[in-house]
């Protein structure tokens, strides 16, 4: 991490972070004072013309919300100052299995189908919460960037108790994924969500000298030649969409210009064809 400062050593507010994960936003943004309730509120609704102007009409946000960004979203919905559809992915906090069994009951009735709930588990207690969430009918979205195979294995199991094939429960950041693996995925009728923009151009150095792994990386006409239910994150940098589209077209590595697995390219008519109704 790089903190810019001025002649007189003192920092001018810009950090520069190259660090895989977010080390200033969870150290030093850590004890930079919070936004109010007031001032959350007034930049979501400047967040939502700004999308608006994007084309943009709806939102997932998959990184889980706290509760204080819920009632956010609900004061601009409330006022009417809402254009754009949002979905959030709930943050719940459960310190074992009995305390996931209460709440999912008691969301069942109202959150069962599309809902969405996702938080942070080891496997053995994501293994017991899988199965609860699909007794209950509760869709389930968790990130598998590093843990596809993992999290195939425990939604197996589960699907063999309780079929899951029409929950359209989904995998979020999948990175690599096998053709056996992407059967597997088309079994269980699982969503698959990929973040070309993050993937194939900001941090795809490693795949330049690598195209056996390049073609394998979020592979968008592999998935399409094999039915597999699809879809792309911006993962909010930037705002606009067309950043995330083009870098599913042009899958190009951003230093060296590198077009990795050309053959894995998505033309402009398939992204249409996908995309558009």
């Amino acid at each position: 991490m790089t903190i810019d400062r001025n002649s007189d050593g003192e920092s001018i507010g810009i950090f520069i972070d190259q660090n895989t994960y977010p080390t200033v936003e969870f150290n030093l943004m850590r004890v930079v004072p919070r936004f109010t309730h007031a001032q959350t509120v007034e930049a979501l609704k400047r967040s939502m013309v700004l999308y608006d102007s994007a084309g943009t009409t709806g939102t997932y946000e998959r990184h889980r919300v706290a509760p204080e960004i819920v009632r956010a979203y609900k004061e601009v919905w409330d006022s009417g100052a809402a254009t754009v559809r949002s979905h959030l992915a709930l943050n719940p906090v459960w310190e074992s299995t009995a305390e996931a069994e209460q709440d999912m009951e008691q969301w069942a009735y109202t959150a069962s189908g599309s809902g969405f709930g996702q938080t942070r588990n080891d496997a053995g207690r994501f293994q017991e919460f899988t199965h609860l969430a699909a007794r209950h009918n509760l869709r389930v979205n968790t990130l598998v960037r590093d843990t596809l195979e993992e999290v195939l294995t425990i939604f197996e199991e589960a699907h063999g108790v309780t079929p899951i094939d029409d929950r359209r429960w989904v995998n979020n950041r999948v990175l690599q994924a096998s053709p056996q693996q992407l059967q597997r995925i088309n079994k269980l009728g699982l969503v698959v969500e990929t973040i070309p923009l993050t993937e194939l151009w900001l941090r795809a150095s490693k795949f330049v000298d690598q195209p056996d792994l390049a073609d394998s990386a979020v592979s968008h006409r592999r998935y399409g030649d094999m039915v597999v239910q699809y879809a792309f994150g911006t993962d909010n940098k930037p705002y606009s969409p067309f950043a995330t589209l083009w870098a599913a077209v042009a899958r190009t590595e951003r230093s060296t210009g590198t077009v990795l697995g050309p053959e894995q390219c998505l033309s402009r008519m398939t992204l249409c064809a996908h995309f558009c109704f």
